[in-house]
């Protein structure tokens, strides 16, 4: 099940995916972005963490998925309780508003 995070215009949207597919996993950047195959408005983009010289999946966040220009997160109650997930959404947050701060910047 997904929650809603952020709300924002669909051009802040856009904004923040164009600098996600900007910085993709094969130029040297963090992200990989899936377009949904059967509505390429809902695109998902996966964020990594560099730990010891490799990524590894830091974890995901959804967009226009419940409603155009709304970001949502994933929301396993079976996994909110453990420290390290816990870490991992705060983490995923802040990467988020880095991103909107950014777009709205520009």
């Amino acid at each position: 099940m997904q929650i809603v995070y952020k709300k924002m215009s669909p051009e802040e949207l856009e904004r923040i995916l164009a600098y996600c597919r900007a910085h993709t996993t094969q130029t040297g950047g963090p992200f990989e972005v899936y377009s949904d195959p059967e509505n390429k408005d809902r695109v998902t983009v996966i964020i990594n963490a560099c730990t010891g010289g490799s990524l590894s999946p830091l974890g995901a966040f959804y967009c226009n998925y419940l409603g155009s220009g709304v970001i949502s997160l994933e929301d396993d109650p079976r996994h909110d309780r453990a420290a390290s997930r816990r870490r991992d959404t705060a983490a995923l947050k802040r990467v988020i508003d880095d991103l909107l701060r950014a777009a709205r910047a520009r």
